[in-house]
């Protein structure tokens, strides 16, 4: 399956099972291409313009990135809730590091010190 196609699959696969989609770019790019999906509190957004342009993102109730994962799941995308993008660990309470990085405790301190850093927010 193309990369393309898996995001496709993908956004297809959350709509079925009850995200709604809209139009990202409203009066602009067509929702097919590029769209804005919610549920819960949960927010994505899927591009699906071409080949070496498409990719997906996912943001938690509480606004910290998720990993989407290359096939929709969303027992995959909770258990996101609880899984450090730095170390890698699952199954433990997470910080907002920057915009919406989540990380684990013992990584929070090294991860701001990376991230937030003299006009890391301009």
């Amino acid at each position: 399956m193309s990369k393309l196609s898996a995001v496709v699959a993908w956004r297809d696969a959350a709509i079925s099972d009850g995200w709604e989609s809209s139009q990202t770019y409203r009066g602009g790019e067509a929702e097919d291409s590029a769209s804005t999906l919610t549920r819960e509190r949960w927010r994505a957004q899927v591009y699906a313009r071409s080949e070496r342009d498409c990719s997906v993102y996912v943001w938690g109730p509480d606004g910290l990135a998720v990993p989407a994962g290359d096939v929709y799941d969303f027992p995959a995308l909770l258990a996101g809730l609880t899984h450090c993008k730095t170390c890698g660990r699952s199954g433990v309470s997470t910080h907002r590091v920057g915009f919406a990085g989540r990380v684990c405790a013992a990584c929070l301190p090294a991860e701001r010190k990376r991230v937030v850093t003299p006009g890391w927010c301009n």
